[in-house]
């Protein structure tokens, strides 16, 4: 049987734990960790042709180097809230779509053959639809 002492531990250490887990705004300084809603989400209004031909043309996500090596390319040719917002939407499917448990490899094959858009657009109705 729990002693008094343990009990009042537990009781201790969750209140604790819950404490921390309020809705605060947390900004944008924290979005890798806190991704709770989208940090920038917005659909891009480009600056140049080549930013919006880079926003459009599919991703390679048949491995881990691939798809980062293309987000390597598109931060250099896009805004930065373009890629921010690529970013935060990717952040949001790591976290949220229980299909891919949080494993890159599995978020990057199934956005393979999508564009940074088309995942955007994704996110956004997911994330309404939530």
């Amino acid at each position: 049987m729990p002693s008094k002492l343990n009990i009042g531990l537990v009781i201790g250490a969750a209140a604790l734990l819950l404490a921390g887990c309020g809705p605060e705004d947390k900004g944008l300084q924290e979005v890798e960790t806190y991704v709770d809603e989208p940090a920038v989400l917005v659909t891009p209004e480009f600056n140049s042709a080549a930013a919006e031909a880079a926003m459009r043309d599919p991703l390679d996500g048949s491995s881990v180097a691939a798809f980062e090596s293309a987000l390597q390319e598109l931060q250099g040719v896009v805004s930065t809230e373009e890629f921010a917002s690529l970013q935060s939407a990717l952040q949001w499917l790591q976290f949220y779509d229980v299909s891919v448990g949080g494993d890159k490899q599995k978020l990057y094959t199934s956005l393979d053959g999508k564009s940074p858009i088309e995942i955007i657009e994704r996110v956004k109705l997911l994330n309404k639809n939530r």
